[in-house]
């Protein structure tokens, strides 16, 4: 069966979709399935990337910038590579282009990240040839969920205690009650689901309220919208001008805020800037099973050993290797982000007692006298006794004192933590509570890893560094981002 013909028998799908105004699933039979007739290795097995071509601005630049990036990431790793066209149909779990699929004789896995990420795509196929994903990840309760054709959008919300001057009939209870009631009035497309299983195509986009109450009784609500791949920058924010207007019509601010966040979803799905635009499968393309792609899941050659997923350790050392990307890295906001560097020694520990994030505690040490940001003169300027002063403070540390996690650590899924611990810089504590991920891994050893994910800001006038050149506040704010790759033990 050539392309052709399974194109037009999409085709007829979409005319008997636009007939009958209804969504059709029309099923391909086998036989008439295009194939994929390359051969496979069962350990190294293959990797399938669906595609909609001239779709979208989001496909073109997946095809033209990221594609070539991904063949020479399965080129080194020797996992065959597959590009479908998915206006000729394509399996039913498939229900966002571009996806990333890797399967081999132990499962199928559908890549979760950035598709601009090409180090955590990396990760991806490396981890899923010993332990494949699944198809579900988590089951969430009281959610909202935009189904659009076969792709599901899940919002997890949060709102802020309220700041400010607080009325005197103030009860937190009932203001994140009415507040979520608030927030999904102001929602069109998502709806609520009492409970829903989240998909390994679902995408999340967690919505946060700030609100405030002003002396003179106008309530201001600041609103981020954040991928669920960055827990710390926002893809989008109201930034200096949030919603406001008396307290009396709190309920209508609410609902004009969670709109605008709304919007924001739509507006991400199209861009192709950060790698988190996608476009959605629609209900009436055509589907079929994997087996009739000839694309089943490779069976392990005859008497060939195979490798297996290495027991997760409990205790982990920070990995040194030149193959490994910065493991903590720093940068000046915008405008001022030409300014930036990384920290090449890196040290510290991670343990998880019986495997539970709950318990976990580690600390990640940096070397200031190996701080650099590319330029040699710039580096002794930085490391002199003016700046981070590294004769007298050699050393700045993250202690975490404790992390919170409501999932399992779990091979090849990030999950989402809170940790808090004691950041020391020229010999000056802090106390944070950072948002983060921990996600367990395969390295290129074979040997089992942590990956620790996670970021913060730092006021340089708290621990007495001049700022640089440039506007308040970003001349004198460092943001800190760490990708702390933990070696089992």
């Amino acid at each position: 069966m050539h392309f052709t013909s399974a194109f037009l028998v999409a085709m007829v799908a979409t005319f008997t979709y636009a007939q009958n105004m209804t969504p059709v699933w029309a099923v391909m039979p086998d036989d008439l399935a295009p194939k994929a007739i390359d051969p496979v290795d069962p350990d190294n097995g293959q990797l399938i990337v669906f595609v909609r071509p001239n779709q979208s601005e989001v496909d073109n630049t997946f095809q033209e910038e990221v594609l070539p990036e991904v063949r020479k990431i399965a080129a080194e790793i020797g996992t065959a590579l597959h590009v479908w066209d998915s206006r000729l149909g394509s399996p039913e779990g498939i229900t966002i282009t571009p996806s990333i699929v890797f399967e081999n004789s132990r499962g199928r896995s559908v890549y979760q990240g950035r598709y601009r990420n090409l180090d955590r795509i990396r990760t991806f196929i490396r981890t899923s040839r010993y332990v494949p994903r699944g198809d579900s990840l988590r089951e969430w309760s009281n959610i909202p969920v935009w189904t659009n054709g076969r792709a599901h959008l899940i919002a997890p919300i949060k709102v802020s205690s309220l700041g400010g001057t607080l009325p005197e009939e103030y009860c937190e209870k009932l203001w994140q009650q009415d507040t979520r009631h608030w927030v999904d009035e102001g929602l069109v497309k998502f709806w609520n689901k009492e409970t829903y299983m989240q998909g390994s195509t679902d995408r999340l986009f967690y919505m946060d309220f700030y609100p405030w109450l002003g002396e003179d009784g106008t309530l201001h609500v600041s609103a981020s919208l954040f991928s669920q791949f960055h827990c710390k920058k926002p893809v989008f924010t109201t930034g200096d001008t949030p919603f406001k207007g008396p307290w009396k019509y709190r309920r209508w601010i609410f609902r004009r805020a969670a709109r605008a966040l709304e919007d924001a979803v739509a507006v991400t799905m199209a861009d192709p800037s950060l790698g988190d635009g996608f476009d959605i499968v629609e209900s009436y393309m055509c589907k079929f099973r994997w087996a009739a792609l000839a694309m089943p899941v490779p069976a392990p050659a005859e008497n060939a050993p195979l490798a297996v997923a290495p027991k997760l350790p409990t205790s982990y050392r920070v990995a040194n290797s030149s193959n490994l990307p910065p493991q903590v890295q720093f940068a000046f906001p915008a405008p001022l982000d030409g300014h930036r560097g990384e920290a090449q020694g890196v040290s510290g520990t991670l343990n998880i007692p019986g495997l539970d994030i709950n318990k976990a505690s580690g600390i990640i040490t940096v070397d200031v006298g190996r701080l650099t940001m590319g330029d040699s003169e710039l580096d002794a300027v930085i490391r002199g006794s003016l700046y981070l002063d590294a004769k007298t403070h050699p050393k700045a540390s993250f202690a975490i004192k404790s992390l919170v996690a409501e999932q399992p650590l779990t091979y090849g899924v990030q999950v989402p933590t809170e940790m808090s611990g004691t950041f020391t810089m020229k010999g000056k504590p802090s106390q944070l509570t950072l948002p983060g991920f921990l996600e367990a891994v395969v390295m290129e050893n074979g040997k089992p890893a942590v990956i620790l994910t996670s970021g913060f800001d730092v006021n340089l006038n708290d621990y007495g560094i001049p700022p640089a050149d440039g506007p308040e506040p970003e001349n004198h704010t460092l943001n800190f981002d760490i990708r702390t790759v933990f070696a089992g033990q």
